[in-house]
Order: C-alpha cells, then sequence, then structure tokens
C-alpha cells in the first residue's frame, strides 16, 4: 500500500476544515452561554474564564465529529487503496 501525500491531503484538509467549523460554531454557542451564566449570576468578569472553558468543551466532540465525517467520506477510496495493495 502506498500512501503518497497527494492521497493524505484530502484527507487531511477534510478534517481541518470541518473541525475548525465544527469548533468556531461549537466555540460560539457554549462561550455564549458560559458568558450568559456569568452575567446572570452577576460576575461579569468571569464571563471570559467561562467562554473558553465552554470553547474548549465545544472543541473535544467538534473534533470528533468532524474526524468521523471525513474518514466515511474518504473511507472508499482509502479502503480501494489498502485493497490494490494486497493484490500486488
Amino acid at each position: 500500500m502506498d500512501l503518497t501525500w497527494g492521497k493524505a491531503l484530502p484527507v487531511w484538509w477534510s478534517i481541518a476544515w470541518r473541525g475548525t467549523v465544527y469548533g468556531l460554531v461549537g466555540g460560539f454557542v457554549l462561550g455564549f452561554i458560559g458568558g450568559f451564566m456569568a452575567a446572570l449570576m452577576q460576575a461579569p468578569e468571569k464571563a471570559p474564564l467561562y467562554g473558553m472553558i465552554g470553547g474548549y468543551i465545544a472543541s473535544i466532540p467538534a473534533s470528533m465529529l468532524a474526524v468521523k465525517q471525513a474518514v466515511s467520506k474518504h473511507l472508499p477510496s482509502l479502503a480501494a487503496l489498502a485493497n490494490s495493495g494486497r493484490a500486488n
């Protein structure tokens, strides 16, 4: 099996852009909720901390989803590449 950069780069790019978009959206949502909760608790100075924690929490499932979707999309071509290596 010969995995070249030309074949690996689309998989990496698919993971990278999905992780970035999902992380931004999830971080924004959870950061907003964290900031809103800090304001409700009358502790606006804690809003950046709560937002940061929310962003970190959002990045974990966002990256997992990005990897799952990217691998699902590219799996047929990667499987064909692996099977072509066995035939040789």
